[in-house]
């Protein structure tokens, strides 16, 4: 299993923050600075997929704003809308690409290792 994390955020933001992770180890982390194809176009996902060997449906891809759920979907990959709820209220609409929802919805991203064990078994 690989651990991706992939931005809109400039690349020089991005290693501030990943920095941070002290014990945590990331497999790739990239920015959408460096193919110069932004989300949600389908084109920067299959970059991530290219630049690690991946093919779409090897993923869960995780992400809050719909728009980059939309994205992950028309690219093949399997998506999980994350709605961050603020003051108790949900502030990110529900992603759908063509009227077909998220593959799964998570409130936290503790739900993603939930997600990843029912699908391996354990």
């Amino acid at each position: 299993m690989k651990v991706i994390i992939y931005s809109d955020v400039e690349r020089e933001y991005l290693d501030m923050y990943v920095s941070k992770f002290r014990s945590f180890k990331l497999d790739f982390v990239g920015s959408t600075e460096q193919p110069r194809i932004h989300k949600p176009n389908p084109l920067t996902y299959y970059w991530v997929l290219h630049q690690n060997g991946l093919q779409p449906r090897d993923v869960l891809y995780c992400a809050a704003p719909g728009f980059d759920v939309q994205g992950a979907m028309s690219a093949g990959l399997i998506a999980a809308w994350l709605r961050r709820p603020v003051d108790g209220m949900l502030t990110n609409q529900a992603p759908s690409s063509k009227g077909i929802p998220a593959d799964y919805e998570i409130e936290s991203l503790h739900d993603v290792t939930r997600i990843i064990r029912a699908n391996r078994g354990g």
